[in-house]
């Protein structure tokens, strides 16, 4: 370690807590077993973009007077964008984990023999007490059978990143593989002291696969065909047509809601309206929304998925007229508190629309996906037909660029997708990756009225509905 303190001179840490650091990439990782403060340089880890920052605590009271509080106010990683998420500290080091990894196969190939031997003893000493909570080397690996353990993510998880490579054990011992849901614990001492207040399941019998609950369907109506709450219940009591669910508090977007930006209102139809959008990436950059509570525009009747197509057409004529292209895109997840339907019109110049298609599909094979192409040629509603057929009711990312090709990547599949990815292929493709975020770029009421009249006075010769 960096300027580990001098009277640190052993290993107290444990190899079990050393691997879950390496596997995890926690941003901060606290102890306080030595029992006095200290602040180890920030490392990077391993296949990982973020630093960790390891903090030892002193003891409460001590006499030393050692920090045993720190304060810290820390961004959560869902709230930064990957480049904040990826600075690097000028003084961040080489992992800890990967030093000792490289110095034991160092050490294990070096052909180090018996006169040696006390030697390489006390200077295997010496390491563990430099490398202190750190020390994951071979030489105390070999102290134990690892094929006989159980592999942690596995059993959590029900899969294993280091697939034929993991030297833990992922089966029964039988070759039977370990159900998922099962408690770790209840695996491996066969008991857990949690008992039925234990999340988890007490049992290795593999349950049988049951029907999925189809999307917006009252969960008591599905299993036990009645439920108590009745007309109360916000899901659908319909296994055919189920109705998408009422939100169970006031929406963002439903222009009935006392909750809805009006201010930022620029249109409103029979079924639609149309809105600037709350921090936009460039100026006339709108929300296309319907008016009741609808989770996904798949999920639209066809009175306003009509209406949608006008306001569509419209929004595309008024930025053909100013020189620019239009990138429309829609990213639906639904949530339990619910989901309003909401598709983003951002304009981009004639000369970065003809960019767009490759720019998305680099910007998903840097996310570990592929997009699905949806056949060319439809209507706005021919297309959200070929679209629900293609998703079958599971979440999804759909983007239509400027010469009508339009892209579809299921969400319930494959690597997580950024909940920006829209917004932030478009900024980088104009060259302002810094409007990624829609929250960096929030202004006051004042001007985002005013920003909402400018674009309103824009529109109007084109707007539908006047």
């Amino acid at each position: 370690m960096v300027n580990v303190p001098p009277n640190i001179t052993s290993s107290s840490g444990t190899v079990l807590v050393a691997e879950l650091a390496v596997e995890l990439k926690p941003r901060y990782h606290f102890a306080g077993t030595e029992g006095m403060f200290y602040a180890r340089e920030p490392y990077l880890n391993p296949n990982g973009d973020h630093c960790t920052r390891f903090i030892g605590l002193g003891a409460v009271g001590n006499d030393k007077k050692q920090k045993f509080i720190h304060a810290l106010s820390p961004t959560p990683a869902s709230a930064m964008t990957a480049s904040d998420l990826a600075v690097r500290p000028p003084n961040v080091t080489v992992s800890p984990y990967e030093i000792a990894r490289i110095q034991s196969k160092h050490a294990a190939s070096s052909g180090i023999n018996a006169r040696n031997g006390s030697r390489n003893a006390k200077h295997s000493a010496d390491s563990e007490g430099q490398y202190w909570r750190y020390d994951v080397t071979q030489n105390k690996r070999q102290r134990r059978d690892d094929g006989d353990r159980v592999c942690v993510e596995f059993v959590t998880r029900g899969t294993c990143s280091r697939e034929g490579n993991c030297r833990f054990r992922h089966d029964l011992g039988d070759g039977t593989p370990i159900p998922k849901g099962v408690c770790f614990e209840y695996v491996t001492k066969g008991s857990c002291e949690k008992g039925a207040d234990c999340r988890y399941r007490h049992s290795l019998e593999i349950p049988e696969k049951r029907e999925s609950l189809p999307p917006g369907v009252c969960y008591d109506f599905f299993k036990a065909g009645k439920c108590d709450r009745g007309a109360d219940c916000r899901f659908s009591h319909s296994l055919d047509n189920p109705a998408p669910p009422r939100p169970t508090g006031p929406c963002w977007f439903c222009l009935s809601s006392p909750d809805v930006s009006t201010h930022l209102v620029i249109s409103v139809g029979d079924h639609c309206y149309c809105a600037v959008a709350k921090g936009p990436v460039v100026q006339g950059h709108v929300l296309l929304l319907p008016i009741e509570h609808f989770p996904s525009t798949v999920s639209l009747p066809v009175e306003v998925l009509d209406e949608m197509e006008k306001y569509v057409n419209a929004l595309r004529d008024c930025h053909k007229k100013q020189g620019n292209d239009t990138i429309i895109f829609e990213r639906y997840i639904q949530l339990r508190a619910g989901t309003h339907a909401h598709v983003q019109i951002i304009p981009v110049p004639e000369g970065k629309g003809q960019l767009a298609y490759n720019a998305f599909q680099s910007a998903a094979k840097e996310a570990g996906f592929n997009f699905q192409t949806l056949p060319s040629g439809k209507s706005h509603h021919e297309a959200r037909q070929a679209l629900s057929e293609l998703v079958q009711k599971r979440n999804y990312f759909y983007v239509e660029l400027p010469d009508q090709t339009r892209l579809v990547h299921s969400l319930d599949t494959g690597p997580k997708m950024s909940m920006q990815f829209g917004r932030e292929v478009v900024a980088s493709l104009m060259d302002i990756p810094e409007r990624g975020d829609w929250k960096a770029c929030v202004t006051t009421k004042e001007e985002e009225t005013s920003m909402a009249e400018e674009f309103k006075q824009q529109f109007s010769t084109f707007d539908p509905m006047l």
